[in-house]
């Protein structure tokens, strides 16, 4: 059975990889007013001041070369970002004005490594309480965090990678998710207390919901989804349609943790994937339920301190 799986794991992501648009193209990514660091070039306040090479925020000093970017507090190394292609442009950080809460300011310092994996966003907040960081790693080519116009107020969105290489079977049947083949699991960061830390079971219910029925809506006509997706209208329909049973698998995954995350009991989730699964797979939707759990209780992708 390996063998085979060795084989599969192969060849599915390129048969999948036309699908990776269609998660893209699903999951909005539009961004709320943020301005970039350089459009403070030349001292506009005080307070944050990017120069060619350099970029101060709030007395946390930044430098960028050819491997990436340093941030000092106090004369101590608060963090280091290692950066593909030559290094890492301060001037395209992102500052956002009274974020999370009025009066606040965060900048967002995100650096790749040049691969599909990984993307580090580095948060420094400015509010009432003084200054506070959170490191964030995503296992996607996007931003470990970012903000979004159409996200709860407040909040940054961030990936679980958890499912980013999944394998469940049951000797007869089985599920294997890869990045390119399901959209990005959803999460959010909060700042609560003076730092940041990841979102909870209903705190942000009615989004979660949200995204649990739109799953479950794709797991029921899963090609009319890959169907809807600007990027795969060319695509031949017995491609499409050996494509859309990967889909409805991920999606099935996808509702159940989308559902958990809203505040849903374990029985209503259990019977989520019990009616997004196909008959084939109805055995695994008990283990795909205790891994989704555990995925949801275990998401911690903050690093944060106090400076």
């Amino acid at each position: 059975m390996f063998g085979n799986l060795a084989i599969y794991r192969v060849i599915r992501p390129f048969t999948l990889a036309l699908a990776c648009l269609a998660s893209l193209a699903a999951s909005p990514c539009a961004h709320a007013a943020g301005e970039r660091a350089q459009d403070y070039r030349g001292g506009r306040t005080q307070d944050i001041v990017c120069g060619e090479m350099n970029l101060r925020f709030y007395g946390v000093e930044l430098t960028s070369g050819s491997t990436g970017v340093v941030a000092r507090a106090g004369g101590k190394v608060l963090f280091r970002a290692e950066a593909a292609f030559g290094g890492y442009d301060l001037g395209q950080a992102q500052v956002l004005r009274d974020f999370p809460a009025r009066g606040a300011t965060t900048l967002l310092v995100s650096v790749g490594n040049g691969g599909s994996c990984c993307t580090e966003t580095h948060i420094l907040t400015r509010g009432d309480t003084g200054m506070a960081y959170a490191g964030v790693t995503s296992n996607r080519s996007r931003a470990g965090a970012e903000q979004r116009a159409d996200d709860p107020a407040g909040a940054l969105f961030c990936h679980d990678g958890f499912f980013a290489n999944y394998y469940v079977s049951d000797g007869k049947a089985d599920i294997i998710m890869y990045p390119g083949s399901h959209a990005a699991v959803e999460r959010f960061l909060v700042f609560d207390n003076g730092h940041w830390r990841a979102d909870r079971p209903g705190e942000f219910r009615e989004r979660y919901l949200a995204l649990a029925d739109a799953d479950m809506r794709a797991c029921a006509d899963p090609a009319g989804y890959l169907r809807a997706q600007p990027g795969l209208r060319a695509v031949p329909g017995d491609q499409l349609r050996e494509m859309a049973g990967e889909v409805r698998l991920c999606k099935a995954v996808e509702a159940a943790y989308h559902a958990m995350m809203a505040g849903e009991s374990a029985e209503q989730c259990l019977a989520r994937l019990n009616a997004a699964l196909p008959p084939s797979h109805s055995l695994l939707a008990p283990k795909v339920l205790a891994d989704v759990r555990k995925a949801v209780a275990g998401f911690n992708p903050v690093e944060r301190r106090r400076i």
